[in-house]
C-alpha cells in the first residue's frame, strides 16, 4: 500500500456559487501540489502491478454528503490520478472516504487530502 498525505483543501463545488474560472484556478492550485507526487507513485507502481484501487480521504472540519458532494469534490483529482497512470478514469477503481480533522493531521486550515494506492487483494 502506498499513501500520500497532502495539505490540500478539497471542496465540493456542487453547491458553491462561483464563476467557472474561479473554480478552475482553485483546482489548478491544488493540482500543483498533487501532480508531482502522483507522477512519482505512478512511475514506481506502474510497471510492478495492475492498476491500483485508489482511495481518496478528505480531511475537513465537517463532512460532505457521501452520495454526491464527496465524489464530485474529488473529480479533478481522480482525473489527475488516471492521467498519471496513463488511463481513462473510467478504467480505474476509486473509493471515497472522509474524516474530521484532528490535531496533528497534515492539514491547511482544517483541510487535507490522503490518497491511498492498493492492489486489489494485495499489499504493495
Amino acid at each position: 500500500m502506498r499513501r500520500i498525505a497532502l495539505p490540500v483543501r478539497i471542496l465540493s463545488a456542487v453547491n458553491l456559487r462561483e464563476h467557472w474560472a474561479t473554480k478552475r484556478r482553485r483546482e489548478a492550485i491544488a493540482l500543483r501540489a498533487i501532480v508531482p507526487c502522483l507522477n512519482v507513485v505512478a512511475r514506481e507502481l506502474g510497471s510492478t502491478c495492475p492498476l491500483p484501487v485508489v482511495t481518496f480521504t478528505r480531511i475537513g472540519p465537517r463532512d460532505l454528503d457521501k452520495h454526491d458532494n464527496l465524489r464530485h469534490a474529488f473529480k479533478f483529482v481522480a482525473d489527475a490520478v488516471a492521467k498519471a497512470f496513463g488511463e481513462d478514469d473510467s478504467m480505474m477503481t476509486f473509493r471515497y472516504d472522509q474524516r474530521r480533522a484532528i490535531p496533528g493531521d497534515e492539514v491547511v486550515r482544517g483541510f487535507g487530502l490522503v490518497i491511498t494506492f492498493q492492489a486489489e487483494g494485495k499489499v504493495m
